[in-house]
């Protein structure tokens, strides 16, 4: 079950995030967002958990992730 994030866990996600996001443009795909979160270390997130996380996330029309928005 996924918690609800405290302000230091959205810091964490948004440090994490940019990585992916190397031009800074604000937005991830569901793709590179999905493989990245099933890749953690010890803590992985379940299948259920991701899918969860993704289906609450604002989209654009073309299906990227505007993580600044949250």
């Amino acid at each position: 079950m996924v918690k609800a994030p405290t302000r230091t866990s959205q810091a964490s996600c948004l440090t994490f995030i940019l990585e992916f996001d190397p031009e800074n443009s604000g937005y991830i795909s569901e793709t590179a967002l999905r493989k990245n979160l099933s890749s953690l270390g010890d803590d992985q997130l379940t299948k259920d958990d991701i899918d969860t996380l993704i289906l609450l996330q604002e989209k654009r029309d073309d299906g990227k992730i505007d993580y600044r928005s949250q």
